[in-house]
């Protein structure tokens, strides 16, 4: 048996370290969004004199800023890094990848509807319920983009690149977005949970390859804030029937129920239309780096 010297005990023993250095960010990367989701519930139910516009701009906007304020201080005092380490520069987005941003929803709607068939029905609501619907659309789509795609694609994946690689971070990190969500079909046909842990896995893989394309977390989050409001927001919804528990302004009540073509219980977001969705703009982020690539080794 080789005997083990002291320098390979230092080089295990670091990698352990950085191992569970990881694992602690992971868990932080979970954590931050369910206190920032809890802070913006209080802060709800602390407005409940206010209008119901007023009540649900604030809450999200408290989600954005608590989740913001941690994440911040914990890189501050905890990783010692900077925003720009995680790929949280300046938020802005680049050329194709606005574009993107709004084709691919709209694409993923309009070829539902065409495949689906069925009517639009509106919903029965007051003046103030629709402006509650039009506002937590529009800061739904916001939080939820900023605050995913910071902890997964920002906090969670770029802590573990430092540690394990690219390969192995892209995929914890796209597994455990998916796990994030997979509560929605647990009681679901076996059909639902498939398509959402294809559709799941897909679309963490696409929003990470878009981080390593731009060099930014910022494109994903505008991609993922507008795919949020035009897709599962509630001012136009494609669903399989009107929901009285989750109304919408407008409701495209799908005919056709084939779970390839609905996504089964999780909505249109795991269908087999946005899963090649996800698949060619995988394609075109994937073909991007690998010119970025070919770029560098010619200089």
């Amino acid at each position: 048996m080789r005997k083990i010297n002291k320098r390979d005990k230092v080089r295990c023993y670091t990698k352990i370290k950085k191992i569970t250095v990881a694992c602690i960010h992971v868990f932080f990367a979970f954590m931050f969004p369910y206190w920032a989701n809890n802070i913006s519930i209080l802060v709800y139910m602390a407005m409940r004199n206010l209008s119901a516009p007023v009540q649900v701009i604030m809450s999200y906007i408290s989600q954005i800023i608590s989740f913001l304020l941690m994440l911040c201080f914990y890189l501050r005092f905890i990783m010692r890094k900077n925003l720009k380490d995680i790929g949280l520069g300046k938020p802005y987005g680049k050329g194709i990848w606005i574009i993107v941003a709004f084709v691919l929803p709209l694409t993923v709607l309009v070829t539902t509807m065409m495949l689906a068939g069925g009517q639009v029905i509106k919903g029965n609501m007051s003046s103030i319920e629709m402006q509650e619907e039009i506002f937590g659309t529009l800061f739904m789509g916001i939080t939820a983009g900023i605050i995913e795609e910071c902890a997964v694609r920002g906090l969670m994946m770029k802590s573990l690149e430092m540690v394990v690689g690219k390969k192995i971070a892209i995929t914890v990190s796209a597994l455990s977005f998916t796990v994030i969500h997979f509560s929605w079909v647990a009681e679901a046909e076996i059909v639902s949970q498939v398509l959402l842990l294809v559709a799941g896995v897909c679309f963490s893989v696409m929003m990470s390859v878009i981080v390593y394309a731009t060099g930014s977390v910022w494109c994903g989050v505008w991609i993922h804030g507008i795919w949020n409001m035009l897709i599962i927001g509630d001012v136009f919804a494609l669903k399989q029937e009107v929901e009285i528990w989750d109304p919408c302004i407008y409701t495209f009540v799908m005919s056709q129920k084939n779970p390839l073509v609905t996504g089964g219980k999780f909505g249109v977001e795991a269908s087999l239309v946005s899963i090649i969705s996800y698949g060619i703009v995988i394609f075109i982020a994937v073909h991007i780096i690998k010119k970025q690539e070919k770029a560098k080794r010619n200089i």
